[in-house]
């Protein structure tokens, strides 16, 4: 993880202190890199929901509460640690605290004696959900270490051993990280008929889009859309599906922005800029108006009115 950081930060400041030509291609790469480790932490929360409702929900034999589990529930992790180490338990207790200490050691980012903990416990017990955390831990750990192979061949197993949506939704991560997207469609679509998650319908729809299946993921999209109110990934889902050149789409994500944060320039720029790429003439004057007050309304209004007269018809939109 810190190697992770570090390689993301010198990018950064190489790329803030000298911008280059190949400025866009490297902050697409920091976009990627930083996508991948909120995927990674995103995946490790739900995992952490999961386990806390799993393991209250065994029986009486698995009945373990302590202070250190309580510090545990309250996210409190290197706290916990310090207690659970200190417990004592035998039997398939003790197997439960060394889950418990693995998991906590994840979050803090102690991810050897982590491992060692989920590997004590396939030995130590026979119990297939006690295994089923333990490969689901082993798998974030190696989607932290980014050995994403492994972290399928573990989630995998996981995966045989229970139901768990979280695990199959880390699978659709780990399989659209290696570019099989149709094997991600297949989980992030069954994650996505099991749970109510309106996050996971972005990376479903990019899922989707990039097997071809592109109705489907028009779909996801809109639904997102609809549904969510989250500025930031709202906005990076206008840009994404404007990457695509789903310009309508675009359009439908800023006009969701406007109703929550108004006719801001920036979201009205966002909009027509769309509109025009998608062959409205009236976003036209909708750029050459906001150009106005605005450099860059101005500069994306030269750049259609360059696009038309290049245009082999001779038809200039703009005039």
């Amino acid at each position: 993880m810190d190697e992770w950081i570090g390689k993301w930060n010198s990018l950064y400041q190489s790329v803030w202190k000298s911008p280059v030509n190949q400025s866009d291609l490297h902050i697409n790469t920091l976009e990627q890199m930083a996508q991948q480790l909120l995927d990674t932490w995103g995946s490790m929360d739900e995992a952490l929901q999961i386990l806390k409702q799993r393991v209250s929900h065994l029986g009486p034999l698995y009945h373990y509460q302590t202070e250190g589990t309580r510090l545990f529930n309250e996210q409190n992790f290197h706290e916990a640690l310090h207690y659970l180490k200190n417990e004592l338990a035998v039997g398939e207790l003790d197997t439960i605290r060394q889950l418990y200490i693995g998991f906590a050691s994840l979050y803090v980012e102690e991810l050897d004696e982590s491992k060692a903990c989920f590997f004590y416990t396939l030995q130590a017990s026979n119990d297939p959900f006690i295994h089923h955390f333990a490969y689901l831990g082993l798998g974030l750990i190696e989607m932290v270490n980014q050995q994403v192979e492994k972290a399928i061949l573990y989630m995998e197993k996981a995966n045989c051993l229970a139901d768990n949506p979280d695990v199959v939704y880390n699978l659709g991560i780990c399989y659209y990280w290696i570019e099989s997207y149709e094997y991600a469609a297949v989980c992030l679509r069954q994650y996505a008929v099991s749970c109510n998650d309106v996050d996971s319908l972005v990376i479903f729809g990019l899922a989707l889009y990039k097997n071809n299946e592109k109705d489907e993921a028009r779909g996801a999209w809109m639904e997102y859309a609809e549904t969510s109110e989250d500025t930031e990934q709202l906005l990076s889902l206008a840009k994404l599906t404007e990457w695509f050149g789903e310009h309508e789409l675009a359009c439908y994500c800023y006009e969701q922005l406007m109703l929550i944060h108004g006719k801001t320039g920036d979201l009205l720029h966002g909009f027509a800029w769309n509109k025009a790429l998608a062959g409205d003439a009236r976003a036209i004057d909708l750029l050459d108006d906001l150009g106005q007050t605005d450099v860059s309304a101005k500069q994306s209004w030269l750049l259609i009115k360059s696009a038309a007269e290049l245009d082999g018809n001779g038809t200039d939109p703009v005039n």
